[in-house]
């Protein structure tokens, strides 16, 4: 059915529906505490999935769980691991200085006798 031709008898008859008109409030996430031990700051999250009050206190809980993961079995054989191949590569690299310096020591001498001309690039 379509609307009333008569629009004064539709205004009166029909009940004034003003929850539909209501301006809805913006919606925020709630109030949290942070969650670095010892903080206990009361704040309110600019993203939901925000854990801390701060980049100081979300730096320091992150500083923490790497030391909490290398205190593990798993951490420490990781590290022993990644200790070992930077030794490796230390001594790699001290072998390749020492074969530079010998090619460096070889180089070859060019004689001024065939310079005579000059290029077209500057410089």
């Amino acid at each position: 059915m379509g609307p009333c031709e008569d629009p004064s008898t539709r205004i009166q008859n029909q009940a004034k529906k003003s929850s539909l008109h209501r301006k809805r409030r913006a919606r925020r996430p709630r109030r949290r505490l942070c969650l670095l031990k010892g903080c206990g700051r009361v704040f309110r999250p600019s993203h939901p999935l925000q854990r801390y009050c701060s980049k100081e206190c979300h730096d320091r809980a992150q500083k923490w769980r790497v030391w909490k993961y290398r205190q593990s079995d798993k951490g420490k054989k990781v590290r022993r691991a990644q200790s070992k191949d930077y030794r490796k590569r230390q001594k790699e690299r001290k072998t390749q200085k020492v074969k530079k310096t010998e090619v460096i020591g070889a180089a070859r001498v060019t004689e001024r006798k065939n310079l005579s001309h000059s290029c077209d690039r500057p410089g």
